[in-house]
């Protein structure tokens, strides 16, 4: 399977969420047909210009259009990423580009309790960490 393949590959198969670091190089209006053809919410996160966590919360609210009471710490990023009433979708996809820079055990931790939370929730979502 060719590497620009895995993103439509899992979302079409739809099997379970899950949180995948790619080296991914499908476009990201390519995704968003993806998404859209799978009635899916997609969400894109760049990180290329965020260093810092105060950055990365930023970016995360902005993308996932955070209620305003969003805390900005990781307690309520955890919180909202397991909420997403907000949302009107039953299906969701997180992008994050360019993740090196603010990548920690925390976030992954957070991530990766994210999916479990959905999975129980019988609800599908997949993270995908790209380069």
């Amino acid at each position: 399977m060719k590497l620009e393949n895995k993103i439509k590959s899992i979302v079409t198969n739809q099997e379970k969420s899950e949180l995948c670091s790619l080296a991914d190089i499908t476009p990201i209006s390519e995704l968003e047909s993806i998404a859209n053809e799978h009635d899916f919410r997609l969400f894109y996160l760049d990180g290329k210009n965020t260093s810092s966590e105060t950055e990365l919360f930023k970016l995360i609210a902005k993308a996932m259009m955070f209620p305003k009471y969003f805390g900005n710490n990781w307690d309520a990023l955890r919180d909202c990423l397991q909420d997403l009433d907000w949302i009107d979708a039953e299906k969701y996809i997180i992008v994050i580009d360019n993740y090196h820079n603010f990548i920690s055990e925390t976030l992954i931790e957070i991530l990766t309790e994210t999916i479990e939370y959905w999975q129980q929730q019988d609800t599908i979502m997949y993270i995908f960490l790209r380069n």
